[in-house]
């Protein structure tokens, strides 16, 4: 615990990582169902292929509206840090995650190769607070 709280303050990082701040998604049976992490810097690689937010969802989950409202909520929380937009991506083949993201208002920026890898980079503009509400 002590480690991610030292890394979303920028201690103790890897080299070439950002600070991360990350949240687990528990349901009501105790259960760890989801995971997500904010990335409030870019260095080059999240900008060319990674991105700013990445979660996940145990497959059991999946198309239950979990990654929606986590990246729901984790936007809001770079809103709070101040950010303007935020980079998301995903696989070109990922259907689900895309819905997920346009669902938020990102936008298609392009789509990049990475290591054999379609990755779609998709935009979201946090200066619009009406979907904050």
């Amino acid at each position: 615990m002590d480690l991610m709280k030292n890394w979303s303050q920028g201690k103790e990082l890897p080299v070439g990582r950002v600070p991360l701040i990350q949240w687990l998604c528990i349901n009501d049976k105790g259960k760890m169902i989801g995971a997500i992490n904010l990335r409030p810097q870019l260095n080059e690689y999240l900008l060319h292929s990674g991105g700013q937010i990445g979660y996940v969802v145990h497959p059991d989950y999946r198309c239950k509206g979990v990654a929606s409202w986590m990246l729901g909520e984790v936007l809001k929380k770079a809103h709070e840090l101040g950010k303007e937009r935020i980079l998301i991506t995903c696989r070109a083949n990922n259907i689900a995650s895309q819905a997920t993201i346009e669902k938020w208002g990102g936008l298609l920026e392009d789509q990049r190769l990475e290591k054999g890898v379609w990755v779609k980079r998709f935009w979201i503009d946090l200066t619009k607070e009406s979907w904050f509400i």
